[in-house]
């Protein structure tokens, strides 16, 4: 922070969207929602634009895991492959900005080092190239016609737009929440031998979760229970006494761009939700300020699994942390 405000200088800032779908899938259902955009903000110097970026910051929500748990050094996965990427073709510093990734993961073939870079510079190929062709965009691309011995404007060389200066404004709420209501460790226990019995010794969460969705929810409570208290599986629940709320902040850095961050692990319908009906670009970040555990869509907790299973919060609490922040950023955008 320190550097970046000795060396600062003016800039104007492009912004544009990125469409890869070779990244990432929905790990709860392979045809479930998955966002398959990547939003770009492009800050080049007033001074010299197309000479190099002084930034170039890139919110795309995926979870950094083609490495995996038995990874026993310190990475920063596909998103430090990609910065990589980006900063040796456009300059400057790029920064990777997580989205609403609870429930995407990466697509891979292996858990390699080798496999990490290459997705890495995959998302990093689409960010450069879109990043480059807007700031060629607006610095008046054009082609010469020798019939007429004179250069022409070429139009239709992107999506992307400058963003319009405007104050800078920020915007911060604490949003009530409830806690997820358990049942007793003795009731699980009980459904749980019903259903063992039931199921004829089936283990596997896949099958529990289409065969009877409240007991496979109780399964997997369970599991949570039993091999990872660090989540809020335990009796009482492990969360700082009297929380009853989770932050939501947002900033307008432009007359039509804004990020929007949200606590914990949103499911990817969030964004969504969030972006709709908000003019211009809105980055979506999740981890912001809280680590909030999981945080399903409200029509996600009837299906179970593992993140429902270790989700802290009762149901629809993504959808009101996604209209408080719809909110502030109407209230910032006046």
């Amino acid at each position: 922070v320190c550097q970046a405000a000795d060396t600062a200088e003016p800039a104007r800032l492009l912004t544009v969207s990125a469409p890869f779908a070779l990244m990432s899938a929905n790990r709860r259902d392979p045809a479930g929602p998955h966002d398959q955009t990547a939003q770009i903000v492009l800050a080049e110097p007033t001074g010299n634009p197309g000479g190099g970026a002084i930034a170039v910051l890139v919110n795309f929500p995926c979870h950094p895991t083609v490495l995996e748990h038995d990874t026993c050094r310190y990475s920063a996965d596909f998103p430090g492959a990609m910065r990589q990427l980006v900063e040796s073709v456009c300059g400057g510093t790029a920064v990777f900005l997580q989205g609403c990734a609870g429930d995407i993961n990466p697509v891979f073939t292996e858990h390699t080092p080798a496999e990490r870079t290459r997705a890495g510079a995959l998302l990093g190929t689409a960010c450069a190239h879109h990043a480059l062709a807007v700031s060629r965009q607006q610095a008046g691309a054009r082609v010469i016609n020798l019939s007429l011995g004179t250069e022409l404007p070429v139009t239709g060389q992107g999506t992307g737009r400058p963003v319009a200066p405007a104050p800078l404004r920020a915007g911060l709420a604490r949003v009530p929440v409830t806690a997820r209501q358990r049942p007793p460790h003795d009731a699980v226990r009980r459904e749980l031998d019903s259903l063992r019995t039931a199921l004829a010794g089936e283990t596997d969460p896949l099958v529990l979760a289409g065969s009877k969705p409240r007991e496979a929810e109780l399964w997997i409570e369970d599991l949570l229970v039993t091999q990872a208290q660090q989540f809020d599986g335990t009796d009482p629940p492990v969360r700082p006494p009297g929380e009853d709320t989770l932050p939501v902040q947002v900033f307008r850095l432009g007359a039509d761009l804004a990020i929007a961050a949200l606590p914990g692990e949103p499911f990817t319908g969030i964004a969504r939700q969030i972006r709709a009906g908000i003019p211009g670009a809105v980055l979506v970040a999740g981890y912001a300020n809280h680590a909030a555990g999981y945080l399903p869509t409200r029509e996600e907790f009837g299906h179970s699994g593992y993140e429902v299973g270790a989700s802290q919060y009762s149901p629809g609490t993504a959808e009101r942390l996604a209209g408080a922040a719809a909110a502030l950023l109407g209230d910032i955008a006046r």
